[in-house]
């Protein structure tokens, strides 16, 4: 079983197709520069979606590597999935080992105090995201979350926000 297909399998709608993969060193600019490739290939918002929901996939992935990188010590794997809803978000890491006690159950909700500048990444993610999660696999920490591409139901669209 690949790295990705065990994310897969903890993930409910598996990508009908790959659309972008991209293979990054643990630095500061890699966050970047993977948002800037995605931008570059989708950000007109006419090949794949509009371009709010383009936005919020470009935060989902940033989250994702930034954290990676911040935890990491060696190359991250990123897979971009299409699925009949959105996209998949597959980041693949190789973690120094955790004991189980290490790993935070509620990562995903955030209890950093508001007075600091950093710790909300996941949370992030997870409001996003229509689902999120991660799993170990063969060694490796393989983080993914679901991005819609259609609005937010619970947002407001452009013509009830004009009347």
């Amino acid at each position: 079983m690949s790295l990705v297909d065990a994310a897969l399998s903890e993930a409910p709608v598996p990508p009908s197709s790959e659309l972008a993969r991209w293979q990054v060193e643990p630095t500061i600019a890699a966050p970047r520069a993977v948002r800037h490739d995605l931008l570059a290939r989708w950000g007109d918002g006419d090949t794949i979606a509009d371009p709010v929901a383009v936005s919020r996939l470009a935060l989902v992935l940033t989250e994702l590597v930034t954290n990676a990188v911040q935890h990491g010590e060696h190359s991250i794997r990123v897979t971009l999935g299409r699925t009949s809803t959105g996209w998949l978000v597959v980041v693949t890491e190789h973690p120094p080992p955790l004991p189980r006690e290490a790993v935070r159950p509620n990562a995903w909700r955030s209890t950093t105090p508001a007075a600091d500048q950093g710790g909300r990444g996941l949370t992030i993610v997870a409001a996003i995201s229509t689902r999120c999660g991660w799993t170990r696999a063969q060694g490796h920490l393989v983080i993914w979350a679901e991005v819609p591409d259609h609005p937010d139901p619970f947002e407001p669209s452009a013509e009830a926000t004009a009347s």
